[in-house]
């Protein structure tokens, strides 16, 4: 071979060599990929981002902000489900549930997904039509609010959401589903003022809806035996009881001291019926009566005789005293804790504990990456 031949074959040997090396300099590395994914992201091109992505995750499989973004294009396409299932999946993956063992990196990833997490339940929940698919709307607000219970937006646009099911629950009439509905407010982020008013007005329909039924378990059950003894004036809703004590013939008749110390003890023997009268308007089975929960309803004085060793007393009090004397029994009965709802309290208690012990750190991964 000649000179001049050799000499040919090395310079297209060395131009080979300088257009591969060329070629592979210019291949776009996944970074490139990333920042053109982001680009079709914000220009809301959900299929060239997911091009990218994928292109980007072909060379790196486990390069955490392509998988993130790739939840980021599930949402973009109104994928929400898939979304959230790739940000459960990434977020297990990476062990984000450990807050204490992650370092700076993993504590920076995990407040990018926390973070995420309530931008994909706030964009959820907005497009979901309240109307037509309340259940699934508050479903998925109540997910975000675990998530960030602190998200004023969803707390605002949930109070709104139970305030207007229960207006439409009150305009059928269905006052105890109205109020189930306001109470849920009490629990949310909201005002304090709006939470009192709004507790206070669903207090008011339940007692609505009590009296109204106790009045007719009172008509149907009560009245009658009642009216037999002549111990209820139906046209003025008062209800008498017969009171008589032996006492200490120590005690002079003349005395008003004496006469308000009998009196005392006359209207505390009045508790255990008035308690049986109660209990028979709320409709409930119970075994034992906690009768420290019972408020008396005011106690009027029809008449009254004192004689040195004996009292006698005429007591009235209205319906509706006694009305809301049950009301207040049945509430408590309602709301009291049960051992099922101790052993529930406990277990959420632990969950909370696990729960919340990063949030300071995830909200200062935040800032640092919204910094960034």
């Amino acid at each position: 071979m000649s000179r001049e031949l050799r000499l040919a074959n090395v310079w297209i040997l060395t131009l080979a060599m300088i257009a591969g090396l060329f070629l592979v300099a210019c291949e776009d590395s996944p970074q490139d990929r990333l920042r053109e994914a982001q680009r079709a992201i914000a220009s809301r091109n959900a299929d060239l981002a997911e091009q990218r992505l994928n292109e980007a995750l072909k060379a790196d499989p486990g390069h955490f902000e392509a998988r993130r973004l790739l939840a980021q294009v599930d949402a973009l396409r109104g994928d929400f489900a898939a979304a959230e299932e790739k940000l459960f999946t990434l977020w297990d993956a990476e062990g984000l549930d450990n807050e204490t063992d992650l370092d700076a990196e993993g504590q920076r990833n995990r407040g990018l997904i926390r973070r995420q997490f309530n931008d994909l339940y706030r964009d959820w929940a907005n497009s979901i039509n309240q109307v037509d698919e309340p259940d699934l709307f508050e479903e998925v607000a109540q997910k975000g609010l675990e998530r960030d219970p602190r998200n004023a937006r969803l707390n605002a646009e949930l109070a709104d959401f139970y305030q207007e099911r229960a207006e439409r629950h009150i305009e059928r009439g269905e006052k105890i589903q109205a109020a189930q509905e306001l109470e849920k407010i009490d629990d949310l982020r909201i005002f304090a003022d709006v939470r009192r008013d709004t507790r206070e007005r669903a207090r008011n329909l339940r007692r609505e809806a009590f009296s109204e039924e106790a009045r007719a378990r009172f008509e149907e059950n009560v009245q009658p035996e009642l009216v037999d003894t002549d111990s209820y004036d139906p046209e003025n809703e008062q209800i008498r009881i017969a009171v008589e004590l032996t006492v200490d013939r120590s005690l002079d008749p003349a005395s008003d001291e004496a006469r308000q110390q009998v009196r005392a003890r006359a209207s505390q023997t009045l508790i255990p019926t008035l308690a049986q009268l109660a209990i028979a308007l709320t409709g409930l089975e119970l075994e034992e009566i906690d009768l420290s929960q019972l408020d008396a309803p005011e106690i009027g004085i029809e008449d009254e005789e004192f004689q040195r060793g004996r009292y006698q007393m005429t007591a009235t009090f209205s319906l509706s005293g006694l009305i809301d004397m049950a009301f207040g029994y049945a509430e408590f009965e309602r709301t009291r804790p049960h051992e099922a709802d101790d052993a529930d309290a406990d277990d959420a208690d632990d969950d909370a504990d696990d729960t919340d012990s990063g949030d300071d750190d995830e909200e200062a991964a935040e800032g640092e990456e919204a910094g960034d």
